[in-house]
């Protein structure tokens, strides 16, 4: 304990120590270290706390704590940099001795950039927090820190887009995780799922006779010509008038049966109706 003398009345300020200093751990913006200490102080009303940058440095007090406080969080320390602390009590009218010295050392800090490739929309976040792409793709983390990417594709009605995989730093279509111990790019790509485009079924038909469709559109000779989604599967049905026959298809279909045309391209058929002598 260090006494601390005065003519009127003697007020004892004891001696602190400063136990440990805790590892800094890395933000998305900042650094910062951690100093804690023991209070072994009867009537200390706070804590000076003073700070040297590098071992060699110069102390500077660069904050005070009420009488109850056993950490600092010094979250104005720069990155890749030493810094010693060392603290000592005071009451209204002394200091005690100052504590032990500690020091730290802060990460250096190192970026990932995230690039997006390929003709999809999507988004890729990061863990810890920082990267946010498409509108945040690049974040500083500190040194060692593990990183872990998750692309997470757009599903807009009535396309979507497909993750293709990572490459860079990463790879394949899973999560990416990146160690950082330099600095790293990682891309995502992704591509825009297929629209189902309409196609059209176009009907010709030569002599008296009609055509008809399944589902419902064509009516040729009214109607011979209709767009259907794509992969729609219709059957044709050829109706000769009065006097006349079928005789068969041609284009898409043949024989004279019922045509069924699946509707993966724009498809044409035509249906021949022969005029019978003698038939009415």
């Amino acid at each position: 304990m260090t006494s601390f003398k005065r003519p009127s009345r003697r007020v004892a300020v004891a001696t602190l120590l400063l136990l440990a200093m805790l590892t800094w751990h890395a933000e998305t913006i900042a650094g910062q270290l951690t100093a804690s200490w023991v209070d072994n102080t009867a009537d200390a009303v706070g804590i000076s706390v003073e700070r040297a940058t590098g071992s060699t440095g110069a102390f500077t007090e660069i904050t005070t704590t009420g009488p109850a406080v056993f950490t600092y969080t010094d979250l104005t320390v720069a990155d890749g940099a030493t810094y010693c602390y060392r603290v000592r009590a005071y009451n209204p009218i002394a200091y005690s001795d100052y504590s032990n010295t500690a020091c730290g050392t802060t990460a250096e800090a190192i970026s990932l950039a995230v690039v997006m490739m390929g003709t999809g929309s999507a988004v890729v976040s990061s863990a810890p927090s920082g990267i946010l792409c498409g509108t945040t793709c690049s974040g500083t983390f500190g040194s060692g820190t593990v990183v872990t990417l998750t692309a997470t594709p757009a599903t807009v009605a009535p396309t979507g887009s497909t993750f293709m995989g990572w490459s860079g730093a990463c790879a394949g279509t899973g999560s990416c995780s990146v160690t950082l111990t330099s600095a790293a790019m990682v891309t995502a790509t992704f591509t825009q799922q297929s629209q189902s485009q309409p196609l059209t079924l176009t009907v010709g038909a030569s002599g008296k006779g009609t055509v008809t469709s399944t589902p419902a559109g064509i009516n040729c000779g009214k109607t011979c010509s209709v767009t259907y989604p794509s992969g729609t599967a219709v059957t044709l049905t050829a109706t000769p008038g009065a006097g006349f026959a079928f005789t068969g298809w041609g284009g898409a279909c043949t024989g004279t049966g019922s045509c069924a045309v699946s509707m993966t391209t724009a498809q044409s058929v035509t249906a021949t109706f022969r005029n019978m002598p003698g038939k009415r």
